[in-house]
């Protein structure tokens, strides 16, 4: 027999909560909270995966295979769980950035899908590959775009962090009352201008030059990263130029955020213009390494494009069969059809 309860629950009941406050900490800890799981799961499962790539799950070549695929699917959602919340706080923007700086955010977020997107295209491609120099080379690019992805997805849960101390540590040098320890460390700048609105958390809206120094010397350790991988790997001429064009940006884009520090203090005004030059050229040097990628698929791939791709490709690169036919290494194949509809 049922019982049916009709006394109102008490207010205090834990069964009943309000609906957190907007901007409240409650509100923000769920964004902030799930932003952090998915990083810090990534940050493991993606090193995880790239330490135990060669013959770290079994002697046998077989089962490594078996076990690298199935583990890095358990990555890769890791990845997309990252990427998500990532993308969801910036969108939510609890700090109130301004526009470029969230673009930069979600631009990275961008990049890293892309650099995963690509290494599956290798994996897949070096499992259907015969020939034994081109399955190489897939074998080849597919790691070097998985720990590429993994060196630019842990942008905001591990290299951030490390320029982050490293500017708190410079602008300790100065005066807590000092303007330059506010142009330099974000966390004094957002402290110090904390609208009704942001008192948990401060507000980051006039906080611009320190935080886009953050983010440009975040881009440039993780080029070092990269590099690294680069000294540590086998790579091409191709590999070099695409590092040597991502280097020269970074060091550009950092350049400049370096030199509106002072620049900023003494002639207020050229924030306004700089800010302007800095948000397409952050931009364009993000998309433009979007761009690579695909050039790169198909100058080792060949894959049939579109219309309208191979129209593009000709116009921004040339005759694109012709220049990868001149690459070392990359060649067709001897006896392979030279026309393509």
């Amino acid at each position: 027999m049922a019982v049916i309860y009709t006394d109102p629950i008490p207010e205090n009941s834990p069964f009943i909560s309000d609906p957190p406050l907007p901007n409240s900490p409650v509100e923000i800890d769920s964004y902030i909270m799930f932003h952090i799981t998915a990083a810090m799961a990534w940050l493991f499962l993606g090193f995880i995966q790239i330490y135990m790539a060669k013959g770290g799950w079994s002697s046998n070549h077989v089962q490594q295979v078996k076990v690298h695929k199935v583990f890095g699917c358990f990555a890769i959602l890791g990845l997309i769980a990252h990427v998500i919340f990532a993308t969801r706080i910036a969108l939510r923007d609890p700090v109130n950035q301004i526009q470029m700086i969230k673009t930069n955010y979600l631009t990275t977020c961008v990049e890293a899908t892309a650099l995963c997107f690509y290494g599956i295209k290798y994996a897949i491609a070096t499992r259907h590959e015969q020939d034994e120099g081109r399955r190489h080379n897939f074998k080849r690019m597919h790691r070097y775009r998985m720990i590429t992805c993994w060196i630019q997805g842990i942008f905001g849960s591990g290299a951030i962090r490390v320029t982050f101390w490293f500017l708190w540590m410079v602008g300790h040098f100065f005066s807590p009352v000092s303007v330059w320890r506010a142009r330099i460390d974000r966390g004094t700048c957002q402290t110090a201008s904390q609208p009704e609105r942001y008192e948990q958390l401060g507000s980051a809206e006039s906080c611009w030059v320190p935080v886009f120094l953050n983010l440009s010397l975040t881009n440039l350790l993780t080029t070092w990263l990269i590099w690294i991988l680069f000294r540590l790997s086998e790579v091409t001429d191709r590999d070099r130029a695409s590092f040597l064009s991502r280097f020269r940006s970074s060091v550009l884009v950092a350049g400049i955020s370096i030199a509106t520090v002072p620049l900023g203090h003494y002639w207020p005004k050229s924030e306004y213009y700089i800010r302007g030059v800095l948000w397409p050229v952050s931009v364009i040097s993000r998309m433009s390494s979007l761009w690579d990628l695909e050039k790169e698929w198909n100058l080792d791939h060949y894959a049939k494009k579109t219309r309208l791709t191979t129209f593009l490709h000709v116009i921004v690169f040339g005759n694109l069969e012709g220049e990868a036919e001149h690459e070392e290494g990359f060649g067709r194949p001897e006896g392979e059809a030279e026309h393509e509809d």
